[in-house]
């Protein structure tokens, strides 16, 4: 009896370990660069622009197979649609992708729109790209963006009521609990100001200019305050530091935000922010150029650990 009831719970584990959905992969060598709407009353689909570069060293195509968005459904075209290496542009002209039933759409809003994709091998992948909506295409700059995300807010206090917000590590990174940061320690010197919400942005910000580049500001609509920090361990407890000098992207390099490291805090944010949202965001640099984007809302922590992983590895 004992020997049938072992027995079944291993039928039962192995069933259960082949049943579990596939989980697609982020696509963490796909660099976004553009992604616009603009608004059209009168139209009954509207064409979706992306610029998406596929470095030529990594020789792989990838198909797209879906895509997603909460604020309408995405219409494919009846030919497949390959993002081969190099700047893959979908556009109006190229008739690549477009938007219908769509919700109600507001010039300076963004949403994040799913691109599920698959290489040579059949291997499935997630691409998630935040969209902007425009009036007009925005200026193109000399960056590029990998994994960008913002942690998720369900809701926002009001009249600076923190009581539900504890700004601790574990909270605004996950759990990652011999962090022991206080409130003070993690948001700085901020007196008495109304907080509102309290999130964070994290991205792979990659400059493909022959020239240095310092982010020196970001701002969004729906942010009251967005500071660049950084998160400092000593003695296993974590304390969030203020980038006053901005952060230097090198000329043909990056910089790696991502939870426990640098980050872009997001403080007195004005709405609740859900999967399926995009927060836009101006990044401004030391030059005064500045860089309109679009981040997706979702929980992307395990995803930016392992891409900091894939990063520091040997080569």
């Amino acid at each position: 009896m004992k020997r049938l009831f072992v027995f079944s719970i291993l039928i039962f584990a192995l069933v259960t370990v082949f049943t579990l959905p596939v989980t697609a992969e982020p696509a963490f060598e796909l660099r976004i660069r553009e992604a616009w709407v603009i608004p059209d009353e009168n139209a009954d689909s509207l064409p979706l622009n992306i610029v998406i570069n596929n470095p030529m060293e990594l020789d792989t195509t990838y198909t797209l197979v879906g895509a997603e968005a909460t604020i309408g459904e995405v219409l494919l075209p009846d030919a497949s649609v390959m993002l081969t290496p190099g700047l893959n542009v979908w556009d109006a002209a190229g008739g690549q992708l477009a938007l219908t039933h769509i919700e109600q759409l507001h010039v300076g809003d963004a949403f994040a729109l799913n691109l599920m994709l698959a290489d040579e091998s059949g291997t499935a992948y997630d691409f998630t790209v935040g969209v902007l909506i425009v009036e007009e295409a925005p200026q193109p700059a000399p960056f590029e963006l990998i994994l960008p995300w913002v942690r998720p807010l369900a809701e926002v206090p009001m009249d600076g009521d923190m009581s539900d917000m504890e700004a601790t590590e574990e909270a605004q990174m996950g759990d990652m609990s011999d962090m022991e940061a206080t409130e003070e320690a993690q948001m700085g010197d901020m007196g008495d100001m109304d907080m509102g919400g309290l999130t964070a942005a994290y991205m792979l910000l990659v400059n493909v200019d022959e020239s240095d580049h310092t982010l020196v500001s970001v701002s969004s609509p729906i942010v009251g305050d967005a500071q660049l920090h950084q998160t400092i361990v000593e003695n296993d407890v974590a304390r969030m530091v203020p980038q006053e000098d901005g952060l230097l992207i090198p000329a043909n390099g990056f910089v790696l935000l991502a939870p426990g490291g640098y980050h872009i805090m997001l403080i007195n944010v004005t709405q609740p922010l859900v999967e399926g949202d995009a927060l836009p965001l101006t990044l401004t640099f030391e030059n005064g150029l500045s860089w309109e984007v679009a981040l997706p809302v979702y929980d992307a922590t395990f995803a930016s650990l392992d891409l900091q992983f894939e990063l520091e590895a040997p080569e």
